[in-house]
């Protein structure tokens, strides 16, 4: 037999009657008692999880078994033998021919039985598709087996030691064999040949017995078990009969029973109580005789089949027979953890940074969810009514067995209220997540959240989390205000005519204006990034390389920092943002200088942008808001991109989101005003001129230097990783200190700063509207440079650098006004050029060029004149984002275009055709303009 599990033991007279029990000894002990009720005996050779033999039930088994039925009706039908004799020579016979090791045999008494043991109890799973291998090798061996004997895991067989009383006079079932071997099951699987289990199949074989982490997942150690519950329960109808009987007749109980519910006591939290009350009321009750009996009761409670077998009868009619193995189930109780005081669980839930191993203590208010002593959320039901109308309480449930609780109380202007959660499991960190209050109403988007956390359940369980998450939120909301959930970096919220707010958020910190830095709730958003603005290293290594900028021929690297500085600046501006692009060839520190950018706020290479889709740009430049915004190796991505990431940096707005729920925008959109700054191995406003002829836009809003390798570069070859390597170590400390100098100076301090810089960048290059993104970025770069000079952050040579800066754009000056006017004019020699094969050329009515391509305009060289077809040259409009009306109107007041009217592109030409010749008549362009030499040739002139 399986030495775990529980068992049955059958008996057959008129009908089967089944017994359970939980030891071999009972097993002994039942199987004694039906053989003296003169019955057959079966005794099942698997074991149950619970009382019930059927086969999906069945836990472990420990052998391979046989019958061989006997008998002339059978043996003639081939399924069986003429005598137990003939069935003993043909297994003999079998067992050398197909190699197997001889079994221990059995006589049934009509029969014979055959039975391979094992060395292990094996999963009920893991046996079965075994022994339906060993039942194919016995049939297909010509074994006269029943065939629905051997695999069958819910078999009952005839107990060795009893009588057939099939027979008259009954005969004995005994052991027949000498010996009694065991095998190893694995050799009989290798053998047999090796099942593949699947998934379902593993899990299944899983033991099932409880070991100490699966005690813990349960809580088993929340639970107690009271004597005083027990008896209530049994005097109220609803839990032990035999219990009942002892304590009614507790003056006359009988020695064995007194000593069974001694047994049951004894393993109570009330033990030293219920002893002596059961025991009081017999007249020669002794103290010490009680706790003598119950002190040898200290091995196992004893079980539902000993009562029974001691007083049987009562157990009958037990509505949780089978459910329970003795009555001590009947008595648990969860210990719940003790309420706080209502401070301890504000002063718990609210103090910002709650270490990871404080788990606050449940207040009242969250009943009927509490949790347990050890740990684990219970949810205790409502009474229910039985069917005499009577209330009955019931257990509490275990919904979920690891610490879940809140940390924070939160409001953010996107998302609403916001719970900051946070799951404590036995293995591993502590994991921090937000649950919104509108997520508690929908509960799919309820359950992907937590899910994804790790915090799993069935349907039931995960309502009642999500009542218990809701009734936490509840009770906060009576506790303290909830914290504004910061959605950016940068300035907070402004305050009527500030431009600048009064606290600035840096990672997952808050800077107030009077220098104090706390820590703040940061949206999902902002917590991607938070973490590259944690400092790192030291101040005075990052300012030590800072200072080594101010090197002369380091201006433009300098001047790197300098837009750091004053990236928070630019609302103080008429611009939200604007663009600083350095371009050149490798080597010449360009990504040394924006590292020495970032790293004023944050980790230089965690934060700079390298490979980002669209919308994550986007995503990356609203979030940091104020705080520098840098691009590494922009030219690597696509020219439409970089045009659209040009205008919404220098609009200062990410594209429009709509809500998830309804069909409107955002009601809050994220604004952001900053300096953002790229580097790149070719020059971007190349790659954008290349697609779009009108990029007047895009230059005007980027400033793009080239950056020549600085001589300091060539004379000192370590100075570049000595000085730039620094950054990537030492970074987020000389932000923490310039917001508190803002602060210091003031808004009108600095917003006066700022216009004498663009005052004297005006005078110097000249006051044009089309340059207010350059001037803008002047005044607010520098004046981060004055700040930083007067706090001591760094000390620049400002006039030097502005001087270097300022005539690096002066000198650009002139070629962004030239690319930022289109020349229309050039766009039809652009258009002639391109669709060269598209042309039909005439020459004093002669063609001196036959189109190879669909038609699409034609030259007469004798009068000059162009004429297209204006469909085709619209196209060729729009895909430079030239507008076909603003060309119209610039080139006939050039006297280029001569005229817009229905023209023949193919007149003249003889081989056109004869469909042309009736399709040809169509909207035109004539243009008056200088035609290429290609056509004088005469390459394609015809007969």
């Amino acid at each position: 037999m399986p030495s775990q599990g529980v068992y049955c033991v059958a008996k057959l007279d008129k009908r089967i009657t089944q017994k359970f029990a939980e030891s071999i000894d009972d097993v002994e002990a039942i199987a004694r008692q039906f053989e003296l009720e003169e019955a057959n005996v079966y005794v099942a050779l698997a074991s149950f999880d619970g009382y019930s033999r059927k086969a999906e039930d069945a836990q472990f088994l420990r052998s391979f078994f046989v019958d061989l039925d006997v008998g002339a009706g059978k043996a003639a039908l081939g399924r069986g033998y003429d005598s137990k004799g003939d069935a003993l020579v043909s297994l003999h016979a079998f067992i050398p021919r197909v190699d197997l090791p001889p079994p221990v045999i059995i006589d049934s008494g009509t029969g014979i039985h055959a039975y391979w043991l094992f060395d292990r109890d094996i999963p009920a799973a893991e046996w079965k598709p075994y022994a339906e291998k060993f039942k194919a090798l016995c049939i297909d061996n010509d074994l006269f087996i029943d065939p629905v004997v051997t695999a069958d895991m819910a078999r009952i067989m005839r107990c060795p030691d009893t009588f057939n009383y099939k027979t008259t006079p009954p005969s004995k079932c005994e052991v027949i064999s000498d010996d009694l071997p065991v095998y190893s099951f694995d050799e009989f699987k290798e053998f047999l040949g090796i099942v593949e289990e699947t998934p379902a199949e593993i899990l299944k074989n899983l033991p099932k017995g409880l070991d100490d982490d699966t005690k813990a997942l349960m809580k088993l150690d929340n639970q107690e078990t009271r004597f005083e519950k027990i008896a209530i329960r049994s005097l109220e109808g609803d839990g032990c009969g035999q219990i009942r009987w002892a304590i009614e007749n507790s003056a006359v109980l009988p020695e064995p029973m007194w000593t069974a519910v001694l047994s049951i006591a004894q393993h109570c939290v009330d033990r030293d109580e219920s002893i002596h009350k059961l025991s009081e009321d017999y007249p020669k009750y002794s103290f010490s005789d009680t706790e003598r009996k119950a002190t040898l009761r200290q091995g196992k409670p004893y079980s539902c089949i000993t009562f029974d077998n001691e007083n049987p009868g009562i157990c009958d009619t037990c509505e949780h027979r089978g459910k329970i193995t003795n009555p001590l189930a009947l008595g648990r109780i969860i210990k719940i953890a003790q309420a706080p005081k209502e401070d301890a669980v504000r002063e718990q839930t609210n103090t910002e940074g709650i270490p990871s191993n404080v788990i606050p203590d449940h207040p009242q208010a969250l009943y009927p969810y509490f949790r347990g002593e050890s740990g684990g959320i219970y949810y205790q039901p409502p009474p229910k009514l039985d069917k005499k109308g009577n209330k009955k309480e019931q257990d509490p449930q275990l919904i979920y067995p690891h610490e879940l609780f809140p940390i924070r109380r939160m409001f953010s202007k996107a998302d609403g209220e916001i719970l900051m959660m946070r799951l404590l499991l036995p293995k591993d960190a502590p994991r921090d997540f937000m649950v919104t209050t509108r997520s508690l109403n929908a509960s799919d988007e309820f359950k992907k959240a937590i899910g994804f956390m790790g915090v799993t359940g069935n349907a039931d369980k995960l309502v009642h989390i999500m009542g218990y998450i809701m009734k936490w939120g509840h009770y906060l909301q009576t506790q303290a205000e909830a914290e504004l959930m910061q959605m950016q970096m940068g300035w907070t919220e402004v305050i009527g005519d500030e431009r600048l707010g009064r606290e600035y958020v840096i990672g997952n910190h808050l800077i107030r204006s009077n220098g104090t830095i706390v820590q703040t709730p940061a949206s999902p958003m902002v917590k991607s990034v938070s973490k590259h603005f944690e400092p790192k290293g030291t101040f005075e290594r990052w300012q030590e390389s800072a200072q080594q900028l101010n090197r002369p021929s380091m201006e433009m690297h300098a001047f790197g920092t300098l837009i750091g500085l004053g990236s928070p600046l630019m609302p103080l501006t008429s611009t939200p943002g604007a663009i600083v692009s350095y371009t050149g060839k490798s080597g010449n520190g360009k990504t040394g200088a924006l590292y020495a950018n970032l790293s004023i706020w944050c980790n230089p290479v965690g934060i700079s942008v390298f490979d980002a889709t669209n919308n994550g740009l986007n995503q990356r430049y609203v979030t940091l808001k104020n705080a520098a915004f840098g691009v590494d190796e922009a030219h690597t991505r696509k020219i439409e991109e970089l045009s659209k990431m040009v205008h919404a940096i220098s609009q200062g707005k990410a594209k429009i989101r709509m809500q998830g729920s309804i069909n409107a925008e955002r009601e809050h959109e994220l604004l952001a005003s900053s300096i953002a700054m790229m580097t790149c191995n070719m020059p971007l406003l190349d790659m954008i001129m290349s697609n779009n002829s009108m990029a007047t836009g895009e230059m005007a809003r980027m400033i793009e230097f080239l950056v020549m390798k600085p001589r300091l570069l060539i004379d000192e070859p370590d100075f570049g990783p000595k000085v730039f390597d620094a950054f990537k170590y030492n970074y987020g400390h000389a932000g923490r200190k310039l917001i508190p100098a803002y602060f210091s100076t003031g808004e009108a301090a600095l917003t006066d700063i700022v216009k004498e810089w663009i005052e004297r960048f005006k005078k110097d290059f000249g006051n044009d509207a089309i340059y207010r993104f350059y001037e803008n970025i002047i005044g607010a770069a520098m004046t981060g440079g004055v700040i930083g000079n007067e706090f001591g952050i760094i000390d620049y040579d400002l006039n030097r650098i502005y001087e270097k800066v300022c005539s690096e754009m002066i000198n650009i000056r002139d070629k962004v006004v030239t690319l930022g006017e289109t020349d229309h004019s050039a766009l039809v020699g652009d258009f002639i050029n391109k669709y060269y094969t598209g042309f039909l050329g005439i020459n004093d009515g002669k063609v001196t060029m036959e189109p190879r391509t669909s038609l699409v305009g034609r030259i007469d060289l004798a009068t000059g004149l162009v004429t297209i077809s204006t469909t085709e040259f619209k196209k060729y409009l729009t895909d430079k984002n030239v507008s076909s009306r603003e060309f119209e109107q610039n080139m006939k007041e050039r006297n280029i275009l001569i005229e817009v009217k229905k023209s023949r592109l193919d007149a003249g030409w003889k081989q056109a055709l004869s469909i042309l010749d009736k399709n040809m008549n169509v909207n035109t362009y004539v243009f008056a303009t200088e035609i290429p030499d290609t056509f004088f040739s005469g390459d394609g002139e015809t007969d």
